[in-house]
């Protein structure tokens, strides 16, 4: 049986697209299940090479297993086998769980200096594990902004000036947007024309999502702020969204001497420094490498990078020192809650839901740990 590729069998083409037409296929040697991207420019090729080189691996991002020519020349990426994308809308927590595992993926690429520049709901596909996983990274030169794709590309792109990190965040705000809704923050009006839309993009204010906790729509309104500068980076952006649907558990307790405010940490990573009763300050050089304050299964760890906030068993994300600006204790019925002020808004702490009295000592031991990440 003759076959368009060498080495691969059974080969079907799954989708076709202004660049690329991918093909589902087998291979002859393993007999793996892949997905073949085959470029329609053969001059393509070394982005491509370079985009399984340099493209970083991560759970949320589709795998690159090689590159080859086809033999009428034309790039060739093969990639793991997908699913396909998933349907729209999806429950709110579902959707909030897939756009804070992209935030993860997106902010392993920018730390490579890799942007992604299309992020939309049609490039999170699901993996044979079920598990959301973003496509089409590392062709950001190739791309241009149209059709179903304007809905969710930022001012900046539509406006032909450079893309940056921000430039993803936007994309996946504006995703989180369908995820939950099952429609673009900016769509095609009866009658419209794409100059129109294209205005909308660049000047209107994007509405802001309804029917969802205040502390979402906060999040995803700055994702989708109009100006690159204002919109959060993408490891606050990934702690803001799990921090909007978190529910602390309830706190456990244990016992301190009277002279000391009650909290729960590790005692092995207690910190060895004194109180200073008249203001609870505490000195950045006395503290130990980290402290690990624990509730339930939320744990909060503070050390020399910054804050990893984890608020269940598997999901956590990083706060560096750089994107905190301080805490405050904010009051919640008979408890407190500390928030970290960070450059993208409140983060609400894990771990640190308690009564208002007892938090002070908290807020002076996270804030120490960040004065001594500034003095460095």
């Amino acid at each position: 049986m003759t076959t368009p590729f060498p080495r691969y069998l059974d080969v079907g083409e799954l989708a076709s697209g202004r660049l690329t037409t991918v093909y589902r296929a087998r291979e002859e040697r393993t007999g793996r299940a892949v997905a073949l991207k085959v470029f329609a420019d053969p001059a393509a090729m070394e982005l491509v090479e370079r985009a399984v080189d340099h493209v970083p691996s991560h759970p949320h991002l589709v795998a690159r297993l090689g590159t080859f020519r086809a033999p009428d020349g034309r790039p060739v990426l093969v990639e793991e086998l997908c699913r396909g994308a998933a349907g729209i809308p999806l429950p709110l927590a579902d959707a909030v769980a897939t756009t804070a595992q992209i935030a993860d993926a997106l902010d392993t690429a920018h730390r490579h200096g890799i942007v992604h520049a299309a992020v939309r709901p049609a490039k999170i596909l699901l993996t044979d594990r079920g598990e959301p996983a973003l496509t089409g990274l590392g062709f950001a030169t190739l791309r241009t902004v149209g059709g179903a794709a304007l809905g969710y590309a930022a001012p900046e792109h539509v406006a032909g000036r450079p893309v940056s990190a921000a430039t993803d965040a936007y994309g996946l705000a504006a995703t989180l947007c369908a995820l939950v809704t099952g429609r673009a923050p900016f769509r095609p009006r009866p009658g419209d024309s794409s100059a129109s839309l294209v205005l909308r993009v660049l000047h209107d204010p994007a509405p802001r999502l309804a029917d969802v906790p205040e502390r979402l729509a906060d999040v995803v309104e700055r994702g989708l702020a109009k100006d690159p500068r204002h919109r959060p980076p993408m490891t606050a952006f990934a702690a803001a969204l799990r921090a909007a649907l978190a529910t602390p558990p309830p706190v456990a307790r244990v016992e301190q001497p009277a002279d000391r405010p009650t909290w729960v940490f590790d005692t092995a990573a207690a910190p060895s420094a004194a109180i200073a009763t008249d203001d609870l300050s505490l000195d950045p050089a006395s503290l130990r490498r980290r402290v690990r304050i624990r509730s339930g299964t939320a744990v909060l760890i503070a050390d020399e990078q910054g804050l990893t906030l984890r608020a269940g068993l598997r999901e956590q994300a990083l706060l560096p020192w750089a994107d905190v600006r301080g805490f405050e204790v904010r009051p919640s019925g008979a408890d407190g809650q500390l928030v970290a002020l960070t450059n993208a808004g409140p983060v609400e702490l894990p771990a640190t839901r308690r009564p208002v009295g007892e938090l002070g000592y908290l807020r002076a031991l996270l804030d120490a740990y960040r004065r001594r990440a500034h003095l460095g």
